[in-house]
């Protein structure tokens, strides 16, 4: 894998494998009444440990190759006694070489999650065939992390992955939910993964591989080299921004890298701070404030 070789001397031998995710779930039902609330802490050993142990690549990931997750499953309503509506919170990051930093990479909120969920229920993941609205929502977003986790570390080596969520959606897509009908909002399931495979929006992918690979991953041997890919990751994300106002793939982005961002620039080598604003301002107008700390 491109992920081992590039960093390949930093890993410690280890004749042991590990799975791709290292995803840690919280269920949050502090909004449903009633007193059996054993049966959302199951649900959280549950999905926790479907995430973890399935297999979702061909490949073997050593420990320290995990790609990082974190998903908040905030209970909203209960409509049944099995039937519930939800929101969702994932976020994903990924080692800087050279440095015991994590870097943000995907930080979205999904708003349109119905499930349905019997305390004890199988868990398990078909690639061919539709299970339930649980099961293809978290097996989209493991392959939407694995993906986004790819381009990061060599240009648009996560469309394989790519691929496989959007098989999920197909597969999900005329079962009653809300989130993967491409006639809905143009910020779910449907569009996030449509936008990610769209040859329009190849610049972003290479954008990202850029910020990452060529920007972070030797700013700690240099610096001001670093921090310039950055900035040419970030023009040509304005460029996508320009000519596709609101596109999502510009948006997530930047949603998972605000703070990092005003790390970045705000200290270390300098750059035209002036000309960074302007294209952070581009990119996320209502961050403005937080532009305006970057000093």
């Amino acid at each position: 894998m491109n992920k081992l070789l590039i960093f390949l001397l930093l890993i410690v031998s280890t004749s042991s494998f590990a799975q791709e995710l290292n995803c840690e779930i919280f269920v949050n039902a502090d909004r449903i009444e009633g007193t059996n609330k054993q049966r959302f802490k199951t649900l959280q050993t549950a999905l926790t440990e479907f995430m973890n142990s399935t297999i979702w690549t061909e490949y073997s990931y050593e420990v320290e190759e995990r790609i990082e997750v974190s998903i908040n499953l905030i209970l909203m309503q209960e409509l049944s006694s099995d039937q519930f509506t939800a929101s969702l919170q994932i976020q994903s990051r990924r080692p800087v070489y050279g440095s015991d930093y994590y870097s943000p990479t995907y930080n979205f909120k999904d708003t349109k999650f119905q499930f349905k969920y019997v305390e004890h229920q199988p868990m398990d993941f078909n690639e061919q065939n539709f299970t339930n609205n649980l099961i293809s929502t978290m097996a989209y977003y493991a392959y939407l992390m694995l993906g986004v986790d790819d381009d990061t570390f060599a240009k648009k080596s996560g469309s394989m992955y790519f691929e496989k969520a959007r098989n999920v959606v197909e597969f999900a897509q005329n079962k009653g939910y809300s989130g993967w009908d491409p006639t809905s909002n143009r910020t779910n399931r449907y569009w996030i993964i449509e936008n990610l495979m769209a040859d329009r929006y190849t610049p972003a992918r290479d954008a990202f591989y850029q910020y990452h690979r060529l920007g972070l991953d030797v700013m700690s041997k240099d610096p001001a080299k670093g921090k310039n890919e950055i900035i040419k990751a970030l023009k040509t994300l304005e460029s996508v921004a320009k000519s596709n106002p609101n596109v999502n793939i510009v948006q997530n982005f930047m949603d998972a890298k605000i703070d990092e961002l005003v790390d970045i620039f705000s200290a270390g080598a300098e750059v035209n701070l002036s000309e960074v604003k302007g294209i952070l301002t581009t990119l996320s107008p209502t961050n403005q404030s937080k532009w305006d700390n970057i000093k």
